[in-house]
């Protein structure tokens, strides 16, 4: 052997065992040449279903007294999804238990199919994530697996389970996003808007209907205050303003206010602000090693260009999340098949260039995020069984 091939053969030698060349990675996350090193949940301390009572979800919320907690107990009943979306907490505190969490980064923290849809960016909707209560930092993994367990309890169809996966696999590898249906589903941000205050408001005033309630003057008015502070606008004026009572869902027992102004002349905006607690995804033992905002979650989804009136506050002492109520939502249930799944897969694209920021993706990955969210399904399938009293 000659010199230049010694040379050569030392330098490939190098780069196998990983001494030079490219950034130090995780292989047994971003490799398919080794075993991925993910959690079997059939195999950790995780509660049977048949433990999983209203007072084992309850330990999860202890802000909610135990009449508030009922009420969202009994409300959570009406489906699988929304039994799996009322109790994020204990979804995190379960899994806070698992020492091979993989590899922290940013996450939504609560991603299901329900929490995408437009908002508005500079005067056009634009379909994103739309939810950030529980966003964080947090296992990466078991965000991706949130998503893909409340997917299985809501699609009931292995076939497009399978392919969104595998979409998202390809999503983290910076695989293109071939078409985004939802362009062809934007609605009309002015008529919209129009179609909210129809709802909600008549003649300047909030509909006090469906929880409503009316707010004190004063409360109004500092409302107003923070709104102005954190959006200016000068040209605004309050008309309304209301207390929302949430009895289901992920803020059942928190306060949430709604105010009614006029930011220009003959146009009207229904701003809401909705108490936040501490992000779900924030209650795990990994939050020793690292935490995100909400605030940095955004920034790096939408990046500095947020949508008006978007913005965290506090409110007598505690934080809110101050938004603007125009917004739109796809119905996945009423759209033909293959806009559905053009729709979905474009929801999967949107949580892999979250992820991809921490993850790369394989088939191994694939086949975990199968077993784990039939086996999640599963598990809340019967929780939800025996609090019927099935």
């Amino acid at each position: 052997m000659n010199q230049f091939q010694m040379t050569l053969f030392a330098w490939i030698f190098l780069l196998l065992i990983g001494c030079v060349g490219g950034p130090e990675v995780d292989d047994s996350l971003t490799s398919e040449s080794r075993p991925l090193k993910l959690p079997e949940l059939s195999q950790e301390p995780l509660a049977p279903a048949v433990s999983m009572t209203a007072d084992y979800f309850h330990q999860s919320y202890p802000h909610l007294t135990a009449e508030e907690f009922q009420q969202k107990w009994r409300n959570s009943h009406k489906s699988g999804l929304l039994f799996m979306r009322s109790f994020v907490n204990t979804w995190y505190d379960e899994l806070g238990r698992i020492s091979n969490h993989g590899p922290l980064g940013p996450c939504f923290g609560d991603p299901h199919p329900e929490n995408f849809g437009y908002l508005v960016f500079a005067g056009v909707f634009k379909y994103t994530y739309n939810d950030v209560d529980d966003s964080g930092a947090c296992p990466v993994l078991f965000d991706a697996l949130r998503y893909f367990t409340t997917l299985k309890i809501m699609v009931k169809d292995i076939a497009l389970e399978a392919n969104l996966r595998r979409a998202y696999v390809h999503f983290l590898n910076d695989g293109e996003l071939k078409e985004q249906p939802s362009q062809a589903l934007r609605p009309d941000p002015d008529a919209t808007r129009e179609k909210i205050l129809k709802k909600s408001t008549n003649k300047g005033k909030i509909k006090l209907v469906g929880g409503n309630v009316a707010l004190a003057p004063d409360k109004a008015e500092a409302l107003f205050t923070l709104l102005t502070a954190a959006s200016p606008c000068a040209s605004c004026r309050r008309l309304d303003a209301s207390q929302l009572q949430v009895q289901s869902g992920g803020s059942a027992g928190l306060d949430r206010y709604w105010l009614l102004v006029e930011t220009a002349p003959q146009t009207q905006e229904l701003i809401e602000f909705k108490e936040l607690t501490s992000p779900a995804s924030q209650r795990g033992p990994w939050t020793q090693k690292q935490t995100l905002s909400r605030k940095d979650i955004l920034d790096n989804i939408w990046g500095k260009n947020w949508p008006r009136f978007f913005a965290f506050v506090y409110f007598e002492g505690k934080p809110f999340l101050m938004r603007s109520r125009l917004s739109a939502e796809v119905s996945l249930d009423e759209l033909k098949p293959e806009q559905r799944k053009a729709m979905l897969t474009e929801q999967v694209y949107l949580l892999a260039q979250l992820h991809k920021k921490t993850l790369t993706g394989n088939t191994l990955l694939a086949e975990w995020l199968a077993r784990q969210s039939e086996f999640q399904a599963r598990r809340y399938g019967e929780a939800l069984l025996a609090a019927r009293g099935g």
